[in-house]
């Protein structure tokens, strides 16, 4: 699972453009990547969950960056779940473990 927010990407080739020229992108199956604000990925490996946010002002580059953890699991949900949201998406998210990277100065 790969989101991130506006702020990282709205089109296609907003995505192209934070991807470093060569950059190595390796996500796992079971992977979550989460990617708010001004962030160029050079060469990442993840096997896991990892959230990074840049606020305002702030740019970041990830040069080389290896997360292996317990992440987050997508686990379905059944027809008495008192959640109306959870029933809707057919899931809930358990956050097991997760590296969080927050940059909050430039």
């Amino acid at each position: 699972l790969v989101v991130w927010s506006p702020q990282w990407a709205v089109s296609f080739s907003d995505v192209r453009a934070r991807l470093a020229c060569g950059a190595r992108l390796r996500i796992s199956q079971r992977s979550t990547l989460v990617l708010d604000g001004a962030i160029t990925i050079g060469d990442l490996a993840l096997d896991g969950a990892l959230s990074v946010i840049a606020r305002p002002g702030c740019r970041v580059l990830i040069k080389r960056l290896r997360v292996r953890n317990a992440g987050w699991e997508l686990e379905p949900v059944g027809a008495d779940e008192a959640d109306a949201s959870a029933r809707i998406k057919g899931f809930t998210v358990q956050r097991r473990e997760a590296r969080e990277l927050v940059f909050s100065a430039p």
